[in-house]
């Protein structure tokens, strides 16, 4: 199967276009028993693999889980549970987070991998902003949820994501990081 470009992936996310799966049983890392669709991404020298499943999973707690990336296995899910577009929300979400993992240079350890200086200083900087969404958690869900809005998935209770100054500011960052990520075009 052919993988997509980071570049492709970004458009097709935006466009909501059908990105072409195969069927395939998912990882046994995921926790996922049922069968998943699946596409993959190149992202450097590394292919990503995306399960869509029709699973639901859920939390310790009872909330449910929307999906997941698994740093040392490369590979994201997000599940189809609750929708089309909701997966394409998680799905922007967890693709930040691969590219958070790549731009750091794929570290081997996970926890605080994701991180850099300038995700916490944006997150300090609009840390109030977030109220009590997912995004105040922490800088790397914060960069994440901001990357899922400015590819356009917003959700209406979401305050922060109507301040102009916050979107351009994470939007610079994320232009980096996609700069960084996305192989220079020769003329």
């Amino acid at each position: 199967m052919r993988t997509l470009s980071l570049t492709e992936l970004l458009a097709s996310l935006q466009a909501q276009n059908k990105i072409k799966c195969t069927s395939t049983v998912p990882p046994r890392l995921s926790g996922l028993s049922k069968s998943c669709k699946t596409f993959y991404f190149d992202l450097g020298a590394r292919t990503i693999s995306v399960y869509l499943s029709k699973e639901r999973v859920f939390n310790p707690d009872g909330s449910e889980v929307g999906g997941a990336y698994y740093h040392e296995n490369k590979f994201l899910w997000a599940t189809l549970s609750r929708g089309k577009q909701r997966a394409r929300q998680t799905l922007s979400h967890e693709l930040a987070h691969v590219m958070q993992d790549a731009v750091n240079g794929w570290p081997p350890e996970q926890e605080g991998s994701l991180s850099c200086e300038e995700q916490i200083r944006l997150y300090e900087k609009y840390y109030y902003h977030f109220d009590d969404d997912y995004a105040s958690k922490n800088p790397v869900e914060a960069a994440a949820e901001v990357f899922r809005v400015l590819l356009g998935f917003r959700e209406a209770y979401e305050l922060w994501a109507h301040n102009p100054e916050l979107l351009v500011d994470y939007g610079n960052y994320w232009h980096n990081v996609i700069k960084k990520l996305t192989p220079p075009v020769f003329k």
